[in-house]
């Protein structure tokens, strides 16, 4: 608008869902049976053989909002920012959702009038002052159920020094309601220079990017 000024501006959503279902079977112990001109596999199991099923299902979901805005002003002054919430069936109570926000700015230094003397000289073709700050999110970690207790089927107990065939469950993890985003903050500080008709480009850059509740 007004022709100094260029804005744009974007907001979405998204939804995922992840869903795994599998079953499978072994069995130990077969016999060979060869007749001179063929072999085959009998049906037989001998005493140390085992016939066994298993199976496993999981199911996970997301659901996420983000927003950005773009301004700049005669392509000298660029601001960018940026605002997402995302949120996992991985986590729980207050923790399902995570905000990561992040802006940035950037000056054009050739584009004002007391540098066009020097770009018309062609020595600095270029010349560019940025930062930024931003935080991200990360939901990676093992399994879809983190948070709730887990129990797992086993065919054989142990009383005392004998093993006794039974069915029954062991817990294989604790509950963890506590277990949050994973954020990664960071920082960015940076000057672009292009130099002799753009043929040499340097980058001065400096970096920071802090975790905060790893996973």
């Amino acid at each position: 608008f007004k022709e100094a000024h260029h804005l744009t501006a974007m907001i979405g959503s998204s939804i995922e869902e992840w869903k795994s279902v599998g079953t499978g079977s072994s069995r130990t112990s077969l016999y060979m049976i060869p007749d001179g001109n063929h072999a085959w596999v009998d049906n037989g199991v001998d005493s140390n053989g085992e016939q066994r099923g298993s199976g496993g299902y999981s199911d996970e979901s997301g659901v996420s909002g983000f927003a950005r805005v773009n301004y700049d002003y005669k392509g000298r002054y660029l601001f960018t920012a940026t605002f997402r919430a995302d949120g996992s069936s991985k986590f729980v109570g207050k923790n399902v959702f995570g905000y990561f926000p992040s802006v940035s700015a950037g000056w054009v230094i050739t584009n004002e009038n007391f540098m066009q003397n020097v770009t018309n000289k062609g020595i600095i073709n270029f010349l560019r002052l940025r930062a930024s700050w931003g935080r991200n999110g990360n939901k990676n970690i093992w399994g879809s159920y983190p948070t709730i207790a887990s129990i797992s089927t086993v065919p054989t107990y142990y009383f005392g020094k004998t093993a006794t065939m039974a069915n029954g469950a062991v817990t294989e993890k604790m509950p963890n309601p506590d277990l949050k985003w994973e954020t990664s903050e960071q920082v960015d500080v940076a000057l672009d220079m292009r130099f002799l008709k753009n043929r040499l480009n340097v980058t001065v850059d400096y970096y920071l990017k802090k975790t905060i509740g790893q996973l």
